[in-house]
């Protein structure tokens, strides 16, 4: 009986052991998950505010060292205004670097955005450079407006149909000085619904950096 009695004592603080065991390293398991949690938070929070850094600094720059540019179109001819044109855009219409075309004609390019904005993220631009001053068009380029929102929304019709029929994107022009190339460019984004908070914030319509190509 006390052989017995023995065995049935270690063996239930054996099980009671193990269930200790267990215990604890379910809460080293669940320790070491909230670690990568939070390390994987603070990575999201360092990258969100290098990109606001980096925005913030391309637009003190653009204020600062405004470019040498003047309100209209030049009177060069398109090939040496293409030649001449120190932005990357020019780079992407001289052919010096990749791009994904959507569209092109004699006058206008567009392209997709290396920036993946959303499903659709294109933009439009006219072969011939002009200042990204969507505030400071004039009367006589209404037409060039139109071309550039008829170009985006056949584009977006194309590619995202669906949230053309649904009315489910933005045509949106950044303007001076939040923007990263001075030359003027319209973006269109579909399904406008599948925005990043962020992206809704850099591109929200009525703001000081961002309009809405209906608006003009």
């Amino acid at each position: 009986r006390h052989w017995a009695s023995a065995i049935a004592a270690t063996r239930e603080a054996a099980t009671l052991g193990e269930s200790k065991s267990s215990a604890g390293c379910w809460r080293v398991a669940e320790h070491a998950r909230q670690h990568r949690r939070s390390i994987a938070t603070v990575k999201r929070m360092r990258r969100r505010l290098a990109g606001c850094l980096a925005f913030a600094t391309a637009q003190m720059a653009s204020c600062l060292f405004p470019p040498n540019l003047s309100d209209g179109p030049t009177n060069l001819p398109l090939a040496e205004d293409i030649e001449k044109n120190p932005t990357v855009f020019g780079e992407l219409l001289r052919g010096e670097a990749p791009i994904r075309k959507l569209h092109e004609c004699d006058t206008y390019l567009a392209f997709r955005n290396v920036k993946n904005y959303a499903p659709l993220a294109g933009l439009v631009i006219p072969k011939r450079r002009r200042p990204q001053d969507p505030d400071g068009l004039r009367k006589e380029d209404v037409s060039l407006l139109e071309d550039m929102r008829r170009i985006a929304l056949e584009v977006c019709q194309r590619e995202q149909p669906e949230a053309f029929a649904n009315k489910d994107y933005w045509l949106r022009f950044h303007r001076r000085p939040w923007h990263s190339v001075d030359h003027l460019h319209l973006h269109v984004l579909a399904p406008a619904s599948k925005v990043s908070s962020w992206t809704a914030f850099i591109f929200l319509a009525g703001s000081p950096w961002s309009l809405d190509a209906d608006a003009l």
